[in-house]
């Protein structure tokens, strides 16, 4: 210590006070420059900012996050327009479907086009703005799609201010209008852009064709989201999440309900199931920070989920980001897996910590139609999880450790009779 002060004050001497002065006063800004810079977007248009981090006011989280400062505080409150013409959709599946890297039940709506082929093609259908306002943002796609089993092609997402309080982010679209390419200019692959670009109800803005259109719809007005540890949520605007079926007109919610075969109320869906104490809902593998696991593209492998199928919700399902079944290659052990449970009991809601281990028997399933065929993926009345199959695909051994702790172990190829506790492979999850 004698040694630093004396090196200071030989250095000093040799430079003078007032240069010594700037050379701190210059350190110090770097530090504050470091410390205060904001997170930024990243290339999918979300933010890494959860709401903790910013504002508790959502119309004030919208302005700043969502339209770049600026947004109008009176507009519409109601949709007057499909999204898609019902011509054109084969099928609307609600929120809270899981499937493969969607661990997670989804936050957002798919309308899924007619003709699309099992190679992700099909003929590009018209998207249309479902009410007035103004694209506040543009994400262009990156070469590589986060899901590696869809293909990569070009495609934007566009974000939709209706009103400081209502958005509206139409995602996963396989082309945008010649207007509205003009009204954008240059964008990059891979990148996101801030505009201000005014529509109107029912004004055809892009085109969607071999996959789905993304419709995520975000309110001001939504209930908070039965999520025990909110700030495990880390996607910009997740906890304003709703369902679109509320702010359709009357004739618009009849026309787009047609479409979708979920007959059980919220007929939208719905992706919050947690409740404290009890197993059902969504857990994250302990020490990986959340639905976001520090960022790794694979964020999904950590989530495991007891909640309840999107089209029928009378129906366990248990969606797991890795299965590590025998044979398989590292890439389809982390791909995402959902199965139904052969009885389909317990019911998680019913697990406490009281309950004990339980044995859930996993089975693979299907859906079939109302005339007990298997469903194609185009509606046909309301869908169910068909519950023959007794071809068990290996035991989930689960124990509550407290209210928001659990230990799970996966045992692929087993029955409920081979396993008797818990291994050294068990793993601790929490909220």
């Amino acid at each position: 210590m004698e040694m630093s002060v004396a090196l200071i004050l030989v250095y000093t001497k040799a430079m003078g006070w007032r240069k010594v002065v700037l050379i701190i006063v210059g350190v110090l800004v770097v530090i504050l420059a470091i410390i205060l810079i904001p997170r930024k977007y990243n290339a999918t248009g979300s933010s890494n900012v959860s709401q903790s981090q910013t504002e508790t006011d959502p119309t004030t989280f919208f302005k700043k996050i969502f339209s770049n400062g600026n947004c109008q505080t009176t507009g519409s409150t109601t949709f007057t327009a499909t999204p898609m013409k019902p011509e054109d959709l084969a099928v609307i599946m609600p929120l809270g479907m899981m499937v493969r890297g969607h661990v997670t039940p989804i936050d957002h709506q798919y309308f899924y086009p007619m003709g699309i082929g099992p190679d992700q093609s099909g003929p590009e259908k018209p998207v249309y703005s479902p009410a007035d306002g103004f694209i506040v943002n543009v994400v262009r796609a990156p070469e590589q799609q986060v899901e590696k089993h869809l293909k990569s092609r070009d495609g934007y997402d566009l974000l939709i201010e209706h009103s400081c309080s209502l958005y509206t982010r139409l995602g996963l679209l396989s082309g945008i209008t010649d207007e509205m390419a003009t009204a954008i200019g240059s964008i990059e692959r891979g990148q996101k852009k801030d505009v201000r670009i005014p529509v109107k109800a029912g004004q055809e803005v892009a085109r969607v064709g071999g996959q789905s259109l993304d419709l995520t719809t975000y309110s001001a007005t939504t209930p908070a989201k039965q999520w025990i540890v909110p700030s495990h949520y880390q996607e910009a605007g997740k906890q304003y999440a709703t369902d679109a079926f509320l702010f359709y007109s009357p004739a618009i919610k009849a026309a787009l309900l047609a479409k979708n075969p979920r007959t059980i109320e919220p007929v939208g869906g719905r992706f919050d199931y947690d409740i404290d104490g009890h197993l059902v809902g969504t857990w994250f593998l302990q020490g990986t920070n959340g639905y976001q696991a520090n960022n790794d593209q694979d964020y999904w492998k950590g989530h495991l989920v007891f909640v309840y199928n999107g089209f029928d919700p009378t129906a366990i399902e248990i969606s797991m980001g890795s299965w590590p079944k025998p044979g398989l290659t590292e890439r389809d052990v982390n791909q995402g897996w959902q199965f139904a449970v052969k009885a389909n009991k317990p019911d998680p809601k019913d697990v406490t910590v009281t309950t004990g281990p339980v044995k859930y028997e996993l089975v693979n399933f299907e859906l079939i139609d109302q005339n007990g065929q298997r469903w194609n993926n185009t509606y046909n009345g309301p869908v169910t999880v068909d519950r023959t199959s007794s071809q068990v695909e290996g035991v989930l051994l689960v124990e509550m450790v407290s209210d928001r702790l659990i230990k799970a172990e996966k045992f692929p190829g087993k029955t409920a009779s081979q396993v008797s506790s818990f291994t050294t492979n068990a793993q601790l999850f929490e909220r």
